[in-house]
């Protein structure tokens, strides 16, 4: 894959999240040596892309934009327009019909209904148009995706197609996901929809308000901090965003670091609105931050704060991948990283903090990312041979409190190095010994399992844990989901509807492969405490897999009904042209 410049990066952010799940067999499918490293990097240029452009693939374009034509209008509230795309003898059922809707669940803030199929002659569109645009005051956002489709037998085809509406009913969030088997014709030489089966239709229907948008309100209202609208696309400016929450000042309620592009911010509580604190905190540093950490790293009571940036080495002299303050008081920090950690240079995206060796202080552990790799003969950069078994990202470290202030980095010795492209870490006692075990999750790579030997060194257990997950993972969070007693561990990857399509109809690919590259594709996952040191996959199950392009992914009781409820934050900018796929 080539290095991007600012206007061509977001067609490579949609590579990534689709062609490159199908397409990772043209990148080498050889289980490389765990002893040696990748074989050098083989750009992926457009005839290595080619291939995988196949009929089906050219009637996905062509019929998300004839659904284009419809969620233009509806958005619009134009029902007229929205039924131009149906055949004149159209049958079945329609995204839009009268179809009555069944309560299925009701909670204090919210319902949740379901509709049947209703298959007949549908001939006045428009007015079922209407209608159903009573329901929304406004709307948001409407997708389709195409689940599965066969290829074309002349002029028609059959296939799956979902759709879903985003928007607001008296100022509460409404929102219908139906999916359909749908056959589509070639009318004159446009494609339209002949008929149309509903499989499944819900409606979820706020109530009341549950959550109010309180950002102004709190004075939270901050800006990127730069004016390039085209930086946020460049490396290593896409591994921005990240948030602290902690008392630094000892008033009683919570303070925010908040990273940026430009200049972090330091937000004080000031009995319930945030001030910007940043001038005169020792906090004031313009390089971009990626993430940052709130902890008492040197037992005296108060947080002192940690700040990764995923700078690439030639770009920072000052070694900017990490920034330790220490907490003077007063609302002042010091900056100690040179005397504490040492300067360094590279891709830190996140860190995580646990007592590893049980000598009553705080240890670090910094996930770090990879660089772009230039290709010999050529000014072409990829970024790794292979995106399911990637090991050739910046080692991460692990920084071992030695109580008098400073730190010594032990990740090589302590077995927890690992080369994979990390994006996200998360300490917790997955065996119930005392001592705290380690999970990474990679973007590029298997998400690794590291077990505590409980004297401050580690084993690489990933093989042991019982899941062996993979997915261009991006975040994890920590909860006891089913209420047993035990941690579970949930990891957000990306879902991508585009990759299952492909990778099902691909025989060239080989099983196990094809296997993992579904995983990938498959979206977050839930992995389930068994209580015996293992855990089981259950994201599909659960229902909690498919959340797009997902980030981070709290816990959180958000009804108070006893059960912890997911938060996951997701998705990134990409274009409807066909090249910026």
């Amino acid at each position: 894959m080539t290095s991007p410049d600012r206007s061509s990066w977001l067609g490579l952010a949609s590579f990534a999240f689709i062609l490159v799940i199908a397409g990772v067999i043209y990148l080498g499918v050889r289980r490389p040596s765990s002893h040696a490293p990748p074989p050098p990097p083989t750009p992926i240029g457009r005839d290595r892309v080619t291939p995988i452009r196949d009929d089906v693939e050219d009637l996905v374009y062509a019929l998300e934009d004839m659904f284009e034509t419809q969620r233009t209008a509806m958005v619009q509230f134009a029902p007229d327009q929205a039924t131009a795309l149906y055949t004149g003898d159209f049958a079945g059922d329609v995204f839009f019909d009268d179809a009555p809707w069944t309560d299925d669940l009701t909670l204090p803030h919210a319902r949740t209904a379901a509709r049947a199929a209703t298959p007949g002659a549908r001939p006045d569109l428009a007015k079922l148009a209407r209608a159903f645009l009573a329901r929304f005051d406004s709307i948001d956002a409407i997708t389709y995706k195409f689940d599965g489709l066969d290829a074309p037998q002349g002029d028609e085809v059959r296939g799956i197609t979902k759709v879903t509406f985003v928007g607001r009913k008296d100022g509460l969030p409404t929102e219908i996901f139906e999916r359909y088997d749908a056959v589509f014709r070639r009318v004159a030489g446009a494609w339209k929809v002949a008929s149309l089966k509903r499989s499944r239709a819900t409606l979820k229907q706020g109530t009341r308000p549950v959550f109010v948008d309180a950002t102004r309100a709190l004075g939270l209202d901050v800006l990127p901090g730069v004016d390039c609208h085209w930086c946020s696309y460049d490396l290593p400016q896409i591994h921005n965003g990240g948030l602290a929450a902690g008392d630094y000042d000892g008033d009683g309620d919570l303070d925010l670091f908040v990273t940026r592009l430009g200049q972090s911010l330091l937000m004080r509580n000031d009995g319930g609105r945030f001030a910007d604190a940043t001038a005169g905190s020792g906090l004031e540093r313009k390089a971009a931050a990626a993430g940052a950490l709130w902890l008492d790293v040197d037992n005296d009571g108060d947080l002192d704060l940690l700040v990764t940036a995923a700078c690439q080495p030639g770009d920072c002299s000052d070694g900017c991948a990490l920034a330790l303050y220490r907490n003077d008081g007063g609302g002042r920090f010091t900056d100690v990283t040179e005397k504490a950690l040492g300067r360094r240079r590279g891709p830190a995206t996140s860190a995580c903090a646990a007592d590893v060796d049980g000598d009553g202080d705080l240890d670090l552990f910094v996930a770090m990312y990879g660089e772009p790799k230039k290709v010999e003969s050529t000014s072409q950069k990829v970024f790794t041979r292979s995106y399911v078994r990637a090991r050739d990202g910046v080692p991460d470290l692990l920084f071992i409190n030695k109580g008098d202030g400073t730190f010594e980095e032990r990740g090589a010795k302590a077995g927890v190095a690992d080369t994979g492209w990390g994006f996200a870490c998360v300490f917790f006692d997955a065996d119930g010994n005392g001592a705290p075990d380690l999970y990474v999750v990679n973007d590029f790579g298997e998400h690794v399992f590291f077990r505590n030997r409980g004297d401050g060194t580690f084993e690489d257990a990933t093989s042991k844990l019982g899941v062996r997950d993979v997915g261009f993972g991006m975040g994890a969070s920590l909860g006891d989901y089913d209420r047993d007693g035990d941690v579970d561990l949930y990891v957000s990857n990306m879902y991508s509807t585009a990759g299952n399509r492909i990778l099902k109809k691909s025989p060239e690919i080989p099983e196990d492969l094809r296997r993992r590259l579904l995983k990938m594709a498959q979206g977050n996952s839930m992995l389930r405490n068994n209580g015996d040191g293992t855990f089981a996959e259950v994201g599909v199950e659960t229902g909690t897999n498919s959340a797009g392009w997902a980030w981070g992914n709290p816990f959180l009781d958000y009804d108070e009904d006893g059960w912890p409820d997911l938060y996951v934050a997701n998705g990134f900018s990409s274009g409807r042209a066909r090249k910026d796929l």
